[in-house]
């Protein structure tokens, strides 16, 4: 029996099945954040969710981490939060503005898509979206999950990705009047300058607005010692400077009382130095990269508790790069301009409150186009539809969910061939049965994949309009666990999986120039482990977390190969991380982290010399928090990469030594 022909029987027979059967309503809203919340309700915001029958609402593995979590870790940067997950790595290029994408599981980060407040932050040019743009301030959740989970109620585009990252940004609590305001101030090493602006305000009886801003200076100037043929060279990080601002204006409120709306503006700006690879015999990279953003969207969403729920969603982004390079290779400074346009609608309908079912349907349309001032580069513009047809059936005991997805990608082009049109059918099954109190097995079933990126089919030279999708079958395995005993709340989970990956794109060597082809094929099998636990101690609290993932992902695509069998590029075999931390009486407390990664290969062949070698990240963090009267301050102290041993997450990139940071923020 084939594997995907069965899945779209099964999640067709649920589909119909939905109309016919009498879902419980959706799972209770999260609390919102405060500092005076219950244990149960901190340790939710700041543990792992590990499944709907387990009492904590997914049936597939996911992350979550709330503004708690931020305050006591110290962290400023979502990737300082996203590397310590299982399962989940964050490639960075080093350095303040170094670039930063997020892959799950050995996909590549083509197969992560980022969504803030409902809208998702799309890059049709790359495919892969850089979250150093973004920080923590102003954002009151931060999850992900690895696969569908039982909430249906998502945008069509993203229903079947490998990894959803859900940023929700922090409404006005107004819990001392109609206007609350934040101002947070960073120092840290490396000629480091951070500062962030949050004011909220009461705009009437239904109505609250807010305003985020933001802005970094860094010189980022760090010492490093890498090692090269050479042997172990000493330099600079010169050119690895940073400047970045952003702001946000977004307005909530409600239409009546069943419906509410919510607008947002959103504006980024950086320039930063491109340092480049410290390879031996190379001439350092002399470039820089100045975006700019721009981001519109509105949503609307009638009551969650009426029979038909219904969300209607619209966005605009326009991203504009131009990457300058000075080095002696051009007589002058050779500029290149790029711009990106997408917009989007969408409309997700559910049918509720059917006894135990609830059927889903969803679509998204998005309208990309990229502009470049390249000689002979095409100009595409493509035009993509989502449509997913869900069905939940959940109980007391048991989680259900079935989703078929349909996809249909056109495509045309100014000055060149533009590439075929796509259409594909992909199901999905999952599921969660809690066997005993506290104790839920799951399992899931899907089939992903990724459509080929501007720069993969049009790139100048490299790119190849031939390319087909890449797919991506997933299958998933895991158990759940959750205890309360009086004060002490544990959690803890494990999953296997196993991908198979079919045409993946990959970039190989021609005569003159390398070109993008389908001749990948990868085997992904791993398991992952997560245990954390909360402990009340009178007013005092402890809290730890670890974390460990094993993966075998392979390179199968040709017998004959002489990287046949080998561990692909950047993937490390063993990955960990441990948290804990204290919180004492009258808000004094400290945290530790630690990520350790297993050695990883940044060539095909896994021989000696293409080793990059295992590292081991401590840092430790020290917060005290005041209240004098109504206002609050908080002061942290943070020391990052307490060994002062330099690293490499990407060859030639060494990241910064030990390195501190100061923080204060007053919170009126």
């Amino acid at each position: 029996m084939k594997i995907l022909p069965f899945l779209e029987t099964v999640g067709v027979l649920l589909l119909q099945a939905a109309l016919l059967q009498p879902v419980c309503p959706a799972a209770a809203q999260a609390v919102a954040s405060s500092r005076k919340e219950t244990v149960a309700r901190d340790t939710l915001k700041a543990g792992l969710v590990v499944g709907r029958a387990a009492m904590t609402g997914l049936s597939v593995p996911a992350r979550r981490s709330g503004s708690e979590q931020f305050r006591r870790s110290g962290a400023l940067a979502i990737d300082e939060i996203i590397k310590g997950w299982a399962g989940v790595s964050v490639r960075d290029y080093g350095g303040i503005g170094g670039l930063k994408t997020v892959s799950v599981r050995g996909l590549g980060a083509q197969h992560t898509v980022v969504c803030r407040d409902g809208a998702v932050i799309g890059d049709a040019c790359n495919g892969q979206v850089d979250i150093s743009a973004f920080n923590l301030d102003g954002i009151e959740e931060l999850s992900m999950n690895l696969g569908v989970a039982d909430d249906i109620f998502v945008p069509a585009r993203t229903a079947l990705a490998a990894g959803i990252i859900n940023i929700k940004s922090a409404a006005p609590l107004l819990a001392n009047g109609p206007v609350e305001a934040s101002l947070r101030a960073t120092a840290a090493s490396f000629g480091s300058r951070d500062i962030a602006l949050r004011l909220g305000t009461s705009l009437g009886k239904d109505w609250s607005a807010s305003i985020y801003g933001t802005t970094l200076n860094s010189d980022g100037d760090y010492p490093y010692s890498i090692a090269n043929a050479a042997g172990q060279y000493k330099g600079k990080r010169d050119g690895a400077d940073c400047r970045r601002i952003r702001g946000e204006l977004r307005l909530r409120g409600t239409l009546g009382k069943r419906s509410r709306l919510e607008l947002g503006i959103s504006g980024y700006g950086s320039d930063r130095g491109l340092p480049g690879a410290v390879i031996l015999y190379a001439d350092a990279a002399e470039g820089r990269l100045e975006d700019k953003m721009l981001n519109i969207n509105g949503m609307w969403e009638n009551d969650r508790e009426s029979i038909w729920r219904v969300r209607t969603t619209a966005a605009y982004n326009r991203t504009a790069n131009v990457y300058t390079d000075f080095s002696p290779l051009y007589p002058e400074a050779q500029t290149d301009h790029y711009l990106q346009e997408e917009s989007s609608c969408g409309l997700n309908v559910m049918r509720q409150q059917l006894g135990a079912w609830s059927f889903g349907l969803a679509q998204d349309l998005i309208f990309n186009s990229l502009q470049s001032d390249i000689p002979f580069c095409p100009q595409p513009r493509r035009l993509s539809s989502y449509t997913c047809a869900s069905a939940l059936m959940q109980t007391d005991k048991l989680v259900l969910t079935a989703l078929l997805q349909c996809v249909a990608i056109g495509e045309r082009t100014e000055g060149g061939e533009a590439a075929e049109g796509r259409f594909r059918l992909s199901p999905s099954l999952s599921i969660a049965w809690e066997v005993l109190e506290g104790l839920t097995l799951r399992a899931s079933c899907r089939d992903g994949y990724r459509v080929p990126t501007f720069n993969d089919l049009y790139y100048d030279r490299v790119g190849t309009r031939t390319l087909k999708s890449e797919k991506a079958l997933q299958t998933n395995l895991g158990i759940g666990y959750e205890s309360r005993i009086r004060s002490v709340i544990l959690r803890a989970s494990a999953d296997i999986y196993h991908y198979e990956v079919k045409d993946k794109i990959v970039a190989v060597p021609t005569m003159f120039v390398w070109k993008m082809r389908n001749l990948g094929r990868v085997r992904m099998t791993g398991c992952e482990m997560n245990v954390s636990s909360n402990a009340k101690l009178g007013k005092s609290m402890i809290y730890a977390n670890i974390s460990g993932t094993y993966q075998r992902a392979v390179d199968i695509s040709d017998p004959s190969a002489k990287n046949y069998g080998h561990q692909i590029q950047y993937t490390p075999a063993l990955s960990g991380n441990l948290n804990f931390g204290w919180e004492l009486a009258g808000g004094l407390g400290a945290s530790y982290s630690l990520q350790a990664v297993g050695k990883r290969y940044y060539l095909a062949q896994n021989l000696p010399q293409n080793a990059l070698k295992a590292y081991f990240d401590h840092g430790i963090n020290l917060h005290k928090s005041f209240l004098i009267r109504k206002t609050g301050l908080d002061f942290s102290i943070s020391a990052l990469n307490l060994s002062g041993k330099n690293y490499e997450i990407i060859h030639g990139y060494p990241m910064p030594g030990r390195n501190y940071r100061i923080t204060i923020k007053i919170n009126i």
